[in-house]
């Protein structure tokens, strides 16, 4: 659909890796943590229980970031592959344009992994004036609401994890939102900043209200937002189109004015 044609920012890169781990730390909370993350190797690695949507469960069940803070090796690889168990699946690993060496590819498909999907990062700037679509009505929330976050973000869920989402709401670099049709809440995006980077994450919207401007909507609305905060920069990261995926959210993105600027190679083990 697109072409990556600049460079993310590293502090953006970072920013993404953050925002995801925020989540695990929240899980950490529960009696029994529904899911862990850990640095193996330099690669951030998940790993969750529970889960049985096939697109939550590769989300929630992913390594990232190998082979870029230094060269990985085939021992390297063995090692974050070992901490998804002797089962090795499902879960992803995302491997970055940047990621060193060009063998890398090869190593993860001769132990049984294929590309199937592209993670599209994209980059703009914040803009204070960013325009809303009309007929939504956009929310910030607080933790009073964030049970009617997670049951728009957070579908499909079990419920300890969508605990983890709810905890999220509230806490320092946060802010999430809800668009809402007349007095009826159709949809629900996220905002994490770090060091002046603002990566807009954990979107979703009813099926019966999409293909009407809430995403949208909910994107200009967090452009608005990162400007407020005096932030430099807005990422975020989607699923690019496939065969059974339509890549909606990426759009979306592009029309609201990013610009992909990373192709992540997404291995399935």
């Amino acid at each position: 659909m697109s072409t990556a044609s600049t460079r993310l920012p590293a502090g953006a890169r970072d920013a993404l890796a953050a925002a995801y781990a925020e989540l695990f730390t929240a899980l950490q909370a529960e009696e029994n943590p529904p899911g862990r993350l850990e640095i193996v190797r330099g690669t951030q690695c998940s790993r969750t229980v529970g889960v049985d949507e096939p697109g939550w469960s590769l989300y929630l069940n992913q390594a990232s970031g190998l082979g870029l803070r230094e060269p990985a090796t085939e021992q390297s690889v063995d090692d974050v592959l070992s901490f998804y168990g002797p089962s090795r699946g499902p879960y992803v690993v995302a491997v970055d344009p940047e990621a060193q060496p060009r063998a890398l590819a090869g190593w993860l498909e001769a132990r049984g992994l294929r590309r199937r999907l592209v993670l599209a990062r994209s980059q703009r700037m914040p803009d204070a004036a960013a325009p809303i679509p009309g007929g939504f009505r956009i929310e910030t929330i607080g933790p009073e609401r964030a049970e009617a976050y997670v049951a728009l973000a957070g579908q499909g869920l079990p419920a300890a994890v969508g605990r983890g989402v709810a905890a999220l709401v509230g806490r320092p670099g946060w802010r999430h939102s809800v668009a809402l049709d007349g007095d009826t809440p159709v949809a629900a995006g996220a905002l994490f900043t770090q060091e002046g980077i603002a990566c807009l994450c954990w979107s979703a919207t009813l099926a019966a209200h999409r293909r009407h401007g809430a995403h949208t909507a909910l994107i200009a609305h967090r452009l608005r937002q990162a400007a407020e905060q005096g932030c430099s920069l807005a990422v975020a990261e989607t699923l690019e189109a496939s065969s059974n995926r339509p890549g909606a959210s990426l759009r979306n993105l592009v029309r609201a004015g990013f610009q992909v600027t990373h192709q992540v190679r997404v291995y399935v083990g």
